[in-house]
């Protein structure tokens, strides 16, 4: 499937199964497999292959060098050459299911994407990003790519005849040509929402800064992304607000120094050295989170 397989390990040793049914077409440098698996890690490379991976159910979480991808069920991921890390995971009882369409990029190149004068192979070099499909091209391309493995190339399937099967490569090249036009032409589809490392940096911020107020936008500042990309990586990457997320990193603090016993400052002051500022709503909060009200784990760390 991929020109260089360096690794392959099943998340389960002893009962853990993946498969890949890969076809070919007539070029032999365009690939599109359907996949299923348990849960597994692996580490490829394309050395002059675009991949466009579509997430049926499971999640995919992808490493390429310090940013980290993540496609849910849904989503679609497009990826440029290069060496990448992917771990996918099962959804429940549901395996990992996905589909992949491997096109080389100087195919790519040779079509009129009419993308405002730009270098197509420049542009498509920094493409890492992952997007849910929103627009008639992403559906189409999703569709087709859907229909081919299961119908026109499924296990069970007859094998296609060459002119059946050239048209059927045509119409993934130009319907995935279309996708990639309308991507680089609107930013918005195309974020790098589940960029981990952007997460981590920020949650670092928040609990070096807890004692301090401050905003969203000095969050987004901190990590040198926008603040409508930080709040997607957060939804994407932790299924929570940056708000959310420091309401919690706040909670947890004053949780650990109100149940340290050589801590004897009051609640009211360990609050507000963690940058509670609203103390009225903090006993509901912290006790949603932990189940006891703070002056319970108080009298608690007292007393041993």
């Amino acid at each position: 499937m991929f020109r260089r397989t360096n690794s392959f390990e099943l998340s389960d040793l002893e009962i853990g199964k993946a498969s890949v049914r890969n076809n070919l077409f007539v070029r032999r440098d365009i690939s599109l497999a359907h996949i299923i698996s348990t849960g597994h890690q692996v580490r490829v490379e394309e050395t002059d292959r675009l991949t466009y991976l579509k997430v049926h159910q499971g999640q995919a979480e992808i490493a390429i060098g310090d940013k980290v991808v993540i496609a849910r069920a849904g989503q679609g991921v497009l990826l440029g050459p290069g060496p990448r890390k992917t771990r996918v995971e099962k959804h429940k009882a549901a395996s990992y299911e996905a589909t992949a369409l491997l096109l080389p990029k100087s195919l790519l190149s040779d079509l009129d994407l009419d993308l405002d004068g730009r270098v197509l192979g420049k542009v498509l070099d920094q493409i890492s990003g992952e997007f849910t499909p929103v627009s008639d091209a992403t559906e189409r391309l999703d569709g087709c790519m859907w229909y081919t493995t299961r119908h026109l190339l499924g296990e069970t399937s007859a094998p296609l005849s060459v002119p059946v099967a050239k048209s059927a490569e045509e119409l993934l090249v130009n319907l995935f040509s279309e996708t990639i036009s309308e991507i680089l032409r609107h930013e918005q589809p195309v974020t790098f929402s589940g960029n981990l490392k952007k997460v981590r940096e920020a949650e670092e911020f928040m609990r070096a800064n807890l004692h301090q107020g401050f905003q969203l936008a000095d969050m987004s500042k901190a990590v040198g992304v926008s603040a409508r990309s930080l709040q997607i990586a957060f939804q994407e990457s932790r299924g929570i607000s940056p708000t959310t997320s420091l309401q919690r990193i706040r909670l947890e603090e004053i949780h650990r120094r109100l149940a340290d016993k050589t801590n004897d400052k009051s609640v009211t002051e360990i609050a507000y050295e963690c940058g509670w500022t609203h103390l009225g709503r903090l006993s509901a909060a912290f006790k949603q989170r932990f189940g006891q009200s703070p002056s319970v784990i108080r009298r608690k760390a007292r007393s041993t």
